[in-house]
């Protein structure tokens, strides 16, 4: 009798050993995306173009206190964007100061505060078993880890994304009025943080999976769509009257060119702010599957491995996985004709896509979820630690951070003037990071003329300059100047003055 006694405890003791140790890797896992996703926030340099340049504009529009026009230089307006990206890193700069932690901190929080809305709102509809595994595959994945406390629109654009169809969902599944104003909320944040893209974002989800589930009727008389389109006017319509008073043109160019001849117009010649991005028709499927590694990679293996539940696990979900899978692929969908695309726009699909995998693979049985939530922690650590050791590399190769940040340069730069007025200017090129880390005063020029002016301006000036646009530069003018410093292909001259 002792001994069947003790077989037994045995049986009872080791699946509870088993559910401590996958909990307790799910909670390293974590504990360890977040730690390293916030160092490199610090340590990172802002990077160009697209990060410095928000970092900067965010950090113009605390130095000049004009909240409302963006602006792309000093009294040029950023018609690009809407600004609730940029409210959220000036409100982290106008804090803690013109620092890149700043400029990324609100983006990092909301990070967090979005992973933990997807957790409570899947341990809620399923089990807190499946919300974990799913929770670490979506902050472990390459896209939503560097967005995380990129300085950028699109992890905004995500969050509001994320709180639309949630509050739909939960609205819908359990009655609760206070998620409906979240839907509605969502879409006026969403019009803020990208316009009217982030209607579609949400409306494209919500509207076909009610048509598919045979729930569209439900749907249109649960909902309040009239009162709620208000409210999501009432919140987004103040600000788009104001810009557009402010700078005339603003509709126009936002609306007609960055909505629709953006994406449809291969090389689009009207960007006011760059490039137009040419890609191939369906790139954006290829993003995609890079935006999931590494879940893309594992995908086929832990398909194979759980062919056998497949089947069964589509049949328990169904309405839940339609639900991600519809999510997921509004982006790239939206996207596969167009030709001026990023390698973030599947980002706002992305927990749909997470949904789908988490659903299909977790397993039935408490044992087989463990194991999966175990098999998940262990690959996200690993991600966790491959993250911290490229950024390490990156560090101790210096030419790595100087090719894509001038923050060195300007450091340089800054001991050099030893606390007098400097001028710093670069030749030919325009780095956005060098004007947010000189706190605006780095500024480019291409003219000869205009460094004949600077060396009549009775103060020591610097020229960074491109080894490979050194020789554009007369002869009589670089007599005036000497090499301080290369970094890697960028030459830091400084202006010759008399003691």
């Amino acid at each position: 009798m002792e001994s069947d006694s003790f077989s037994d405890n045995r049986m009872h003791t080791q699946p509870a050993k088993d559910w401590h140790k996958a909990w307790f890797l799910g909670l390293l896992a974590i504990a360890a995306l977040i730690a390293v996703r916030l160092w490199m926030a610090e340590t990172v340099p802002v990077s160009d173009a697209t990060e410095s340049r928000y970092a900067e504009i965010s950090r113009k529009m605390v130095e000049t206190g004009d909240w409302i026009t963006p602006q792309f230089d000093y009294n040029v307006p950023f018609w690009g964007k809407p600004p609730l990206a940029f409210w959220v890193s000036a409100g982290g700069i106008e804090l803690l100061g013109p620092t890149e932690l700043a400029a990324r901190a609100g983006i990092f929080l909301l990070a967090i505060g979005l992973a933990v809305l997807f957790f409570l709102w899947l341990r809620e509809s399923l089990d807190s078993v499946f919300a974990a595994s799913a929770t670490l595959m979506l902050f472990s994945s390459v896209l939503y880890f560097i967005s995380a406390a990129a300085v950028m629109t699109d992890l905004v654009l995500t969050a509001t994304v994320t709180l639309g169809l949630i509050g739909f969902w939960q609205r819908f599944h359990h009655g609760s009025r206070a998620w409906e104003l979240a839907l509605y909320g969502a879409i006026g944040l969403g019009l803020l943080a990208k316009g009217p893209i982030a209607v579609i974002f949400i409306l494209f989800p919500v509207v076909i999976w009610a048509i598919l589930t045979k729930n569209f009727p439900a749907v249109w008389q649960r909902f309040s769509w009239i009162k709620g389109a208000l409210l999501a006017i009432v919140i987004a319509a103040p600000w788009y009257f104001l810009a557009e008073n402010k700078t005339p043109g603003f509709l126009e160019y936002f609306i007609v060119g960055e909505h629709i001849k953006r994406f449809l117009v291969s090389g689009w010649h009207g960007d006011l702010y760059g490039h137009a991005h040419a890609a191939p028709t369906g790139m954006i499927w290829l993003y995609w599957l890079a935006s999931l590694f590494p879940w893309s990679l594992a995908l086929i293996p832990l398909a194979y491995l759980r062919k056998k539940s497949l089947p069964e696990n589509w049949r328990r979900h169904r309405p839940l996985i339609l639900f991600g899978l519809l999510w997921a692929v509004c982006p790239l969908l939206l996207f596969t004709f167009a030709h001026n695309i990023l390698w973030t726009y599947p980002l706002p699909g992305l927990p749909g896509t997470i949904v789908v995998l988490a659903a299909l693979l977790a397993g039935k049985g408490e044992r087989d979820k463990g194991r999966f939530l175990k098999f998940v922690s262990v690959v996200a650590i690993v991600m966790a630690v491959l993250f911290a050791g490229l950024s390490v590399y990156a560090a101790k190769g210096t030419t790595i951070y100087v090719k894509h940040s001038q923050k060195q340069v300007v450091e340089s730069i800054n001991r050099d003037c030893a606390g007098t007025d400097c001028g710093i200017y670069y030749w030919n090129d325009r780095y956005y990071s060098a004007e947010f880390y000189s706190q605006g005063k780095a500024r480019r020029i291409d003219k000869p003329e205009q460094l004949r002016q600077l060396l009549m301006d009775h103060r020591k000036d610097f020229l960074v300059v491109a080894k490979g646009d050194l020789p554009a530069i007369p002869e009589d003018i670089q007599q005036h100047f000497h090499r301080v410093k290369q970094f890697g292909e960028i030459i830091l001259l400084e202006e010759i003055t008399a003691e």
